[in-house]
């Protein structure tokens, strides 16, 4: 199914999926890093956000870590500013 909607390019469905599947193996990290990516692409940044850091802290030593650290640097500098 996530494939379909990520083909479809429908990634909040994608980003439902990944979240079935997350829940379907909740020790797999790498559906959390996926879910953040999806997050992503749908836009939705804050959630991209949690998804990421939390890949990170359940892989501290994944191969991608780096790339991820890079990724969360650069969607953090486009947040918007919060209001105060």
């Amino acid at each position: 199914v996530r494939m379909v909607e990520h083909q479809r390019r429908d990634y909040a469905g994608a980003a439902r999926a990944t979240e079935v599947m997350a829940l379907l193996a909740p020790g797999d990290p790498m559906h959390v890093r996926d879910l953040g990516y999806y997050r992503l692409a749908a836009r939705d940044l804050p959630a991209a956000i949690r998804c990421l850091e939390a890949y990170l802290e359940q892989a501290p030593g994944a191969p991608d870590g780096d790339r991820v650290r890079d990724h969360l640097a650069m969607i953090r500098e486009n947040l918007p500013p919060q209001a105060p």
